[in-house]
Protein backbone atom coordinates (compact mmCIF):
# COMPACT_ATOMS: atom_id res chain seq x y z
CA UNK A 1 0.00 0.00 0.00
CA UNK A 2 1.40 3.70 -1.07
CA UNK A 3 0.84 6.68 0.80
CA UNK A 4 -2.28 8.03 -2.15
CA UNK A 5 -3.93 4.95 -1.70
CA UNK A 6 -6.68 4.51 1.14
CA UNK A 7 -6.62 1.08 2.97
CA UNK A 8 -9.56 -0.92 2.13
CA UNK A 9 -12.19 -1.91 5.01
CA UNK A 10 -10.29 -5.42 6.00
CA UNK A 11 -6.69 -3.56 5.95
CA UNK A 12 -8.35 -1.01 8.61
CA UNK A 13 -10.02 -4.27 10.64
CA UNK A 14 -6.35 -5.59 10.13
CA UNK A 15 -5.12 -2.68 12.04
CA UNK A 16 -7.43 -2.74 14.91
CA UNK A 17 -7.04 -6.62 15.37
CA UNK A 18 -3.34 -6.77 14.94
CA UNK A 19 -1.89 -3.88 14.84
CA UNK A 20 1.99 -5.16 15.03
CA UNK A 21 1.23 -6.30 11.50
CA UNK A 22 -0.37 -3.35 10.14
CA UNK A 23 2.63 -0.93 10.26
CA UNK A 24 1.68 0.91 6.60
CA UNK A 25 -1.84 1.08 7.65
CA UNK A 26 -1.34 2.98 10.76
CA UNK A 27 1.00 4.82 9.32
CA UNK A 28 -1.49 6.15 6.44
CA UNK A 29 -4.00 6.77 9.32
CA UNK A 30 -2.06 8.65 11.20
CA UNK A 31 -1.74 11.11 7.87
CA UNK A 32 -5.56 10.53 6.67
CA UNK A 33 -8.51 12.24 8.60
CA UNK A 34 -11.19 10.55 6.65
CA UNK A 35 -9.62 6.74 7.35
CA UNK A 36 -9.08 7.63 11.17
CA UNK A 37 -12.71 8.31 11.38
CA UNK A 38 -13.25 4.93 9.83
CA UNK A 39 -10.46 2.72 12.25
CA UNK A 40 -12.74 4.52 14.44
CA UNK A 41 -16.02 2.95 13.60
CA UNK A 42 -14.60 -0.52 12.98
CA UNK A 43 -13.25 -0.52 16.33
CA UNK A 44 -16.41 0.13 17.80
CA UNK A 45 -18.29 -2.40 15.00
CA UNK A 46 -15.93 -4.60 16.74
CA UNK A 47 -16.32 -4.20 20.19
CA UNK A 48 -12.83 -3.93 21.01
CA UNK A 49 -12.94 0.00 22.81
CA UNK A 50 -15.54 1.49 24.64
CA UNK A 51 -16.92 4.54 23.72
CA UNK A 52 -14.95 8.00 25.39
CA UNK A 53 -14.97 11.49 25.98
CA UNK A 54 -12.30 12.14 23.99
CA UNK A 55 -13.62 11.51 20.82
CA UNK A 56 -14.58 14.59 19.84
CA UNK A 57 -10.46 15.05 19.62
CA UNK A 58 -10.23 11.97 17.86
CA UNK A 59 -12.67 12.84 14.85
CA UNK A 60 -12.33 16.81 14.73
CA UNK A 61 -9.02 18.33 16.26
CA UNK A 62 -7.00 16.04 13.78
CA UNK A 63 -3.94 18.15 14.40
CA UNK A 64 -5.50 21.14 16.51
CA UNK A 65 -5.60 20.39 20.28
CA UNK A 66 -8.43 21.39 22.22
CA UNK A 67 -8.80 24.31 23.76
CA UNK A 68 -7.85 24.38 27.67
CA UNK A 69 -11.07 24.24 29.64
CA UNK A 70 -13.46 21.98 27.38
CA UNK A 71 -12.76 18.86 28.76
CA UNK A 72 -14.84 20.06 32.01
CA UNK A 73 -17.77 21.08 28.85
CA UNK A 74 -17.56 17.72 28.00
CA UNK A 75 -18.14 16.13 31.05
CA UNK A 76 -21.05 18.25 31.78
CA UNK A 77 -24.57 17.07 31.82
CA UNK A 78 -27.44 17.70 29.61
CA UNK A 79 -29.65 20.11 31.37
CA UNK A 80 -32.93 20.81 29.24
CA UNK A 81 -32.73 20.45 25.15
CA UNK A 82 -31.12 22.50 22.81
CA UNK A 83 -32.14 25.92 21.42
CA UNK A 84 -31.02 28.11 18.23
CA UNK A 85 -28.07 29.57 18.52
CA UNK A 86 -26.42 26.92 21.10
CA UNK A 87 -23.14 24.75 20.58
CA UNK A 88 -23.71 21.00 21.48
CA UNK A 89 -22.11 18.22 21.67
CA UNK A 90 -24.22 15.36 19.90
CA UNK A 91 -23.33 11.34 18.51
CA UNK A 92 -23.74 7.76 20.09
CA UNK A 93 -19.93 6.60 20.64
CA UNK A 94 -18.06 9.12 18.13
CA UNK A 95 -18.98 12.47 19.10
CA UNK A 96 -19.16 15.83 17.47
CA UNK A 97 -19.78 19.13 17.89
CA UNK A 98 -22.74 21.34 16.16
CA UNK A 99 -24.61 24.57 16.07
CA UNK A 100 -28.47 24.95 16.55
CA UNK A 101 -29.98 26.83 13.40
CA UNK A 102 -33.57 25.79 14.28
CA UNK A 103 -35.71 23.67 15.92
CA UNK A 104 -39.13 21.94 14.94
CA UNK A 105 -42.25 21.20 17.17
CA UNK A 106 -41.46 16.99 16.55
CA UNK A 107 -38.19 17.24 18.55
CA UNK A 108 -36.13 17.64 15.89
CA UNK A 109 -33.17 20.24 15.78
CA UNK A 110 -31.58 21.81 12.22
CA UNK A 111 -28.02 21.69 12.82
CA UNK A 112 -24.87 22.62 11.45
CA UNK A 113 -21.21 20.72 12.20
CA UNK A 114 -18.40 22.23 13.61
CA UNK A 115 -15.16 21.87 13.17
CA UNK A 116 -12.06 22.22 15.69
CA UNK A 117 -9.41 22.39 12.45
CA UNK A 118 -10.44 25.38 10.33
CA UNK A 119 -7.72 23.53 7.75
CA UNK A 120 -11.09 21.58 6.58
CA UNK A 121 -12.99 24.33 5.92
CA UNK A 122 -13.92 24.63 2.34
CA UNK A 123 -15.95 27.47 0.46
CA UNK A 124 -19.04 26.48 2.18
CA UNK A 125 -17.78 26.46 5.78
CA UNK A 126 -17.77 29.72 7.94
CA UNK A 127 -14.50 30.18 10.01
CA UNK A 128 -15.57 32.02 13.23
CA UNK A 129 -12.64 33.75 14.72
CA UNK A 130 -11.77 32.47 18.81
CA UNK A 131 -12.69 35.32 20.46
CA UNK A 132 -16.18 34.62 18.95
CA UNK A 133 -16.88 31.09 20.35
CA UNK A 134 -17.18 30.01 23.68
CA UNK A 135 -14.27 27.60 23.13
CA UNK A 136 -11.85 30.64 22.59
CA UNK A 137 -10.64 28.12 19.45
CA UNK A 138 -11.28 29.24 15.95
CA UNK A 139 -14.08 27.26 14.90
CA UNK A 140 -15.40 26.13 11.25
CA UNK A 141 -18.93 25.89 10.24
CA UNK A 142 -19.54 23.43 7.77
CA UNK A 143 -22.46 24.64 5.96
CA UNK A 144 -22.58 22.42 3.33
CA UNK A 145 -23.52 19.42 5.85
CA UNK A 146 -26.59 21.05 7.65
CA UNK A 147 -28.81 18.68 8.49
CA UNK A 148 -31.73 17.44 11.05
CA UNK A 149 -30.82 15.42 14.00
CA UNK A 150 -33.07 14.02 16.73
CA UNK A 151 -33.25 15.20 20.08
CA UNK A 152 -31.79 12.20 21.55
CA UNK A 153 -29.02 12.79 19.91
CA UNK A 154 -27.71 15.52 22.04
CA UNK A 155 -25.48 14.96 24.98
CA UNK A 156 -24.57 18.46 26.85
CA UNK A 157 -24.41 22.23 25.73
CA UNK A 158 -21.31 23.57 25.22
CA UNK A 159 -22.19 27.64 24.98
CA UNK A 160 -23.73 30.14 22.90
CA UNK A 161 -22.50 30.79 19.09
CA UNK A 162 -23.98 33.97 16.89
CA UNK A 163 -23.29 33.29 13.71
CA UNK A 164 -27.15 33.35 12.27
CA UNK A 165 -26.05 35.78 9.35
CA UNK A 166 -22.75 34.28 8.28
CA UNK A 167 -25.05 30.95 8.02
CA UNK A 168 -27.23 32.53 6.29
CA UNK A 169 -25.38 34.39 3.54
CA UNK A 170 -23.21 30.62 2.64
CA UNK A 171 -26.89 29.33 2.02
CA UNK A 172 -28.19 32.26 0.00
CA UNK A 173 -24.64 32.05 -1.98
CA UNK A 174 -24.90 28.53 -3.03
CA UNK A 175 -28.44 28.87 -4.31
CA UNK A 176 -27.10 32.02 -6.50
CA UNK A 177 -23.86 30.38 -7.21
CA UNK A 178 -21.46 32.62 -6.42
CA UNK A 179 -18.82 32.99 -3.34
CA UNK A 180 -19.79 33.53 0.20
CA UNK A 181 -19.07 37.83 0.86
CA UNK A 182 -18.25 39.81 3.21
CA UNK A 183 -17.61 36.77 5.39
CA UNK A 184 -14.39 34.35 6.27
CA UNK A 185 -14.84 31.22 4.73
CA UNK A 186 -12.30 28.37 3.54
CA UNK A 187 -10.89 27.60 0.28
CA UNK A 188 -12.81 26.38 -2.85
CA UNK A 189 -12.29 22.67 -3.59
CA UNK A 190 -10.64 21.95 -7.02
CA UNK A 191 -8.98 19.17 -6.73
CA UNK A 192 -10.82 15.62 -6.84
CA UNK A 193 -7.76 14.55 -4.77
CA UNK A 194 -8.75 16.85 -1.73
CA UNK A 195 -8.51 15.36 1.32
CA UNK A 196 -11.60 17.46 2.53
CA UNK A 197 -13.73 15.62 0.30
CA UNK A 198 -13.19 12.28 2.07
CA UNK A 199 -13.88 14.04 5.48
CA UNK A 200 -17.07 15.44 4.29
CA UNK A 201 -18.07 12.18 3.50
CA UNK A 202 -17.09 10.40 6.63
CA UNK A 203 -18.62 13.59 9.00
CA UNK A 204 -21.79 13.03 6.44
CA UNK A 205 -21.74 9.56 7.34
CA UNK A 206 -21.75 10.28 11.00
CA UNK A 207 -24.19 12.28 11.33
CA UNK A 208 -26.43 10.04 9.04
CA UNK A 209 -26.35 7.80 12.47
CA UNK A 210 -28.38 10.87 14.40
CA UNK A 211 -31.05 11.84 11.68
CA UNK A 212 -34.19 10.93 13.32
CA UNK A 213 -35.17 8.08 11.20
CA UNK A 214 -31.38 6.26 12.29
CA UNK A 215 -31.99 7.21 15.59
CA UNK A 216 -35.67 5.78 16.15
CA UNK A 217 -34.67 2.50 14.44
CA UNK A 218 -31.55 2.10 16.69
CA UNK A 219 -34.09 2.28 20.04
CA UNK A 220 -36.35 -0.03 18.20
CA UNK A 221 -36.75 -3.57 19.71
CA UNK A 222 -36.69 -4.86 16.29
CA UNK A 223 -33.86 -3.14 15.04
CA UNK A 224 -34.98 -2.72 11.56
CA UNK A 225 -34.00 -0.08 9.83
CA UNK A 226 -36.66 2.13 7.95
CA UNK A 227 -34.55 1.82 4.62
CA UNK A 228 -35.95 -2.50 4.32
CA UNK A 229 -39.50 -0.86 4.54
CA UNK A 230 -39.07 1.07 1.26
CA UNK A 231 -40.53 -1.29 -2.23
CA UNK A 232 -38.93 -4.71 -2.02
CA UNK A 233 -37.92 -4.17 -5.58
CA UNK A 234 -35.27 -1.22 -4.47
CA UNK A 235 -33.12 -4.28 -4.04
CA UNK A 236 -32.46 -4.63 -7.67
CA UNK A 237 -32.08 -1.04 -8.46
CA UNK A 238 -29.19 -0.86 -5.60
CA UNK A 239 -27.66 -4.11 -7.05
CA UNK A 240 -27.84 -2.52 -10.66
CA UNK A 241 -26.40 0.86 -9.70
CA UNK A 242 -24.09 -0.84 -7.47
CA UNK A 243 -22.57 -3.16 -10.46
CA UNK A 244 -21.72 0.60 -12.52
CA UNK A 245 -20.60 3.07 -9.75
CA UNK A 246 -17.93 2.44 -7.12
CA UNK A 247 -18.33 3.29 -3.66
CA UNK A 248 -21.86 4.07 -3.95
CA UNK A 249 -23.47 3.43 -0.63
CA UNK A 250 -27.67 3.76 0.20
CA UNK A 251 -28.95 4.82 3.87
CA UNK A 252 -32.71 5.08 5.19
CA UNK A 253 -34.36 8.67 5.38
CA UNK A 254 -37.15 9.85 7.14
CA UNK A 255 -40.98 8.77 6.28
CA UNK A 256 -42.05 11.31 3.54
CA UNK A 257 -45.43 10.98 2.03
CA UNK A 258 -47.56 14.06 -0.02
CA UNK A 259 -50.35 13.05 -1.71
CA UNK A 260 -50.51 15.49 -4.87
CA UNK A 261 -53.93 17.04 -6.11
CA UNK A 262 -54.72 14.64 -8.44
CA UNK A 263 -54.21 11.08 -5.67
CA UNK A 264 -50.55 10.57 -7.06
CA UNK A 265 -48.78 9.73 -3.77
CA UNK A 266 -45.03 10.56 -3.57
CA UNK A 267 -43.21 8.88 -0.72
CA UNK A 268 -39.69 9.20 0.56
CA UNK A 269 -38.10 6.19 -0.33
CA UNK A 270 -33.81 6.16 -0.02
CA UNK A 271 -30.77 8.70 -0.13
CA UNK A 272 -27.99 7.38 -2.47
CA UNK A 273 -24.51 8.40 -1.82
CA UNK A 274 -21.09 8.59 -3.54
CA UNK A 275 -18.35 10.30 -1.92
CA UNK A 276 -19.60 14.00 -1.58
CA UNK A 277 -22.82 13.97 -3.15
CA UNK A 278 -26.28 12.86 -2.05
CA UNK A 279 -29.43 12.21 -3.84
CA UNK A 280 -32.89 11.56 -2.41
CA UNK A 281 -34.73 9.08 -4.23
CA UNK A 282 -38.55 9.35 -4.08
CA UNK A 283 -41.17 6.96 -5.98
CA UNK A 284 -44.33 7.62 -7.46
CA UNK A 285 -47.50 5.04 -7.39
CA UNK A 286 -48.30 6.81 -10.64
CA UNK A 287 -46.64 8.85 -13.95
CA UNK A 288 -45.97 12.34 -12.88
CA UNK A 289 -48.84 14.48 -14.00
CA UNK A 290 -48.07 18.43 -13.21
CA UNK A 291 -44.49 19.20 -12.58
CA UNK A 292 -45.63 22.53 -10.79
CA UNK A 293 -46.84 19.82 -7.90
CA UNK A 294 -44.22 17.71 -8.03
CA UNK A 295 -41.44 20.11 -7.40
CA UNK A 296 -43.42 22.08 -4.90
CA UNK A 297 -43.61 18.03 -3.08
CA UNK A 298 -39.73 18.31 -3.70
CA UNK A 299 -39.06 21.54 -1.91
CA UNK A 300 -40.84 20.03 1.09
CA UNK A 301 -39.04 16.87 1.16
CA UNK A 302 -35.68 18.52 1.35
CA UNK A 303 -36.28 20.42 3.79
CA UNK A 304 -35.96 17.10 5.95
CA UNK A 305 -33.45 15.50 4.10
CA UNK A 306 -31.16 19.00 3.64
CA UNK A 307 -27.91 17.01 2.54
CA UNK A 308 -29.56 15.88 -0.68
CA UNK A 309 -28.35 17.90 -3.74
CA UNK A 310 -30.72 16.52 -6.11
CA UNK A 311 -33.81 14.82 -5.85
CA UNK A 312 -35.13 11.82 -8.15
CA UNK A 313 -38.86 10.92 -8.97
CA UNK A 314 -39.09 7.16 -10.32
CA UNK A 315 -42.01 5.37 -11.10
CA UNK A 316 -41.69 1.62 -9.96
CA UNK A 317 -43.33 0.10 -13.12
CA UNK A 318 -40.93 -0.82 -16.35
CA UNK A 319 -38.27 0.72 -16.54
CA UNK A 320 -38.90 3.13 -13.08
CA UNK A 321 -39.03 6.18 -15.40
CA UNK A 322 -37.57 9.13 -13.42
CA UNK A 323 -37.11 12.59 -14.00
CA UNK A 324 -34.09 14.04 -11.46
CA UNK A 325 -33.92 17.45 -10.31
CA UNK A 326 -31.31 19.34 -8.89
CA UNK A 327 -31.34 21.68 -5.71
CA UNK A 328 -30.61 24.81 -8.02
CA UNK A 329 -33.26 23.64 -10.72
CA UNK A 330 -36.21 22.96 -8.12
CA UNK A 331 -36.49 26.95 -7.46
CA UNK A 332 -37.11 29.60 -10.39
CA UNK A 333 -33.73 31.97 -11.18
CA UNK A 334 -32.71 34.32 -13.55
CA UNK A 335 -31.52 33.57 -17.20
CA UNK A 336 -28.20 35.22 -18.34
CA UNK A 337 -27.33 37.05 -20.49
CA UNK A 338 -31.06 37.89 -21.22
CA UNK A 339 -32.52 38.10 -18.11
CA UNK A 340 -35.64 36.34 -18.61
CA UNK A 341 -37.12 34.12 -15.94
CA UNK A 342 -36.88 30.33 -15.90
CA UNK A 343 -37.45 27.48 -14.33
CA UNK A 344 -38.25 25.16 -11.94
CA UNK A 345 -37.18 23.04 -14.38
CA UNK A 346 -36.21 19.24 -15.10
CA UNK A 347 -32.31 18.51 -14.67
CA UNK A 348 -32.63 15.06 -16.12
CA UNK A 349 -35.46 12.71 -17.71
CA UNK A 350 -36.17 10.22 -20.16
CA UNK A 351 -34.19 6.77 -18.56
CA UNK A 352 -34.72 4.43 -16.05
CA UNK A 353 -33.65 5.22 -12.55
CA UNK A 354 -30.34 3.70 -12.68
CA UNK A 355 -29.24 5.13 -15.46
CA UNK A 356 -30.10 8.40 -14.67
CA UNK A 357 -28.35 8.57 -11.48
CA UNK A 358 -25.19 6.77 -13.51
CA UNK A 359 -25.31 9.32 -15.54
CA UNK A 360 -25.63 12.61 -12.52
CA UNK A 361 -23.15 10.81 -10.48
CA UNK A 362 -20.68 11.14 -13.73
CA UNK A 363 -21.17 14.59 -13.99
CA UNK A 364 -20.58 15.51 -10.51
CA UNK A 365 -18.18 12.59 -9.01
CA UNK A 366 -14.76 11.87 -10.09
CA UNK A 367 -13.52 7.83 -9.26
CA UNK A 368 -10.89 7.75 -6.30
CA UNK A 369 -6.76 7.22 -7.63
Amino acid sequence: MTANIHPTSSELATAVTEPGQAGPTLAHVDECLACRVLLSRIRHDLRLQPPDDDSVQRILAASAPLPEGLGELLQAPRQGDPRPGEIWRVGRDEALLVWVRQIFDDGVADVVPLLLDIELADQETVVIEADATPLASELAAMVALRTHLDFGAFINRIGVLNIQREVKEVITAVKEGRRPSGIRVGPPIDDDDDQRIEYRQALRDLLGELTPSAWAMAGSATGQALEDKSPEHLADIKTRLGERVDGVQFRGVDEQVITLSGGTRLSAALKVTCLDTAILVVTADAFLPDYAEVVEACNRMVIRESDADAVAVAVPAEDWETSLFTRAHLRPAIELPGGASVGPKVTMSGHGLVDILVKYLEGVTSPWR
